[in-house]
């Protein structure tokens, strides 16, 4: 129902990207939409703190539980039409590119091992549809993702410890209610009266 746009008339920002050339494409807005939720949910700085939510309360979710999720939600959907089924294709790319920057990126060790134990769930599933051809190239796509030449090994570097409050001077009391060398004071009696009405009793 969108045709190609007439001549003349140029592209802009507000145009979804096309693989298609001139033609309205109808799969990347999919593509685009998966890629912010995925890309949102998969930070590596979220990614750490689900990590470590579940390590305290076993409870609340963790990152094996929202990739188990989200890889469930991309490989097992239903679909009812070529249109749907190559929107499903184009859905399951984004997940494991998401999941390979994050394997490839993230700073904590944990992450990393998770992210790769889904790309390796991804395998297993997508190797047993080898005649499927989309299943067999992710497969060859995440088998070249494993393979792939690393850096030269480096030193680890630790997180280095905080430097502690000036010398001469006491830490900060966040839980006594005392700032750095005398009580905090409280703001809401030595504030400017920055309203006109402020100290005049009335509006």
């Amino acid at each position: 129902m969108i045709p190609p746009r007439p001549p003349g008339y140029g592209g802009s920002r507000e145009l979804f990207p096309r693989y298609t050339g001139s033609a309205f494409d109808a799969v990347t807005p999919a593509v685009v939409a998966a890629s912010l939720t995925v890309n949102s949910l998969l930070t590596p700085e979220r990614a750490a703190r689900m990590v470590e939510q579940k390590m305290f309360d076993a409870a609340l979710p963790g990152l094996d539980d929202v990739l188990g999720r989200l890889v469930d939600a991309a490989f097992e959907a239903e679909t009812a039409s070529a249109y749907e089924g190559q929107i499903k294709t184009a859905v399951e790319a984004v997940v494991i590119d998401g999941l390979q920057r994050l394997a490839s990126s993230a700073s904590m060790m944990e992450v990393r091992a998770q992210a790769t134990a889904a790309l390796m769930d991804i395998h297993a599933h997508v190797s047993e549809h080898a005649d499927v051809p989309h299943a067999a190239f992710m497969a060859q796509e995440i088998e070249r993702f494993m393979s792939r030449p690393h850096a030269p090994a480096e030193p680890i570097t630790t997180p280095d410890a905080p430097p502690g409050a000036p010398i001469g001077q006491p830490a900060m009391g966040w839980l006594d209610g005392l700032g750095i060398g005398e009580p905090a004071l409280d703001w809401l009696d030595v504030r400017e009266p920055w309203c006109s009405w402020e100290g005049s009793g009335g509006y």
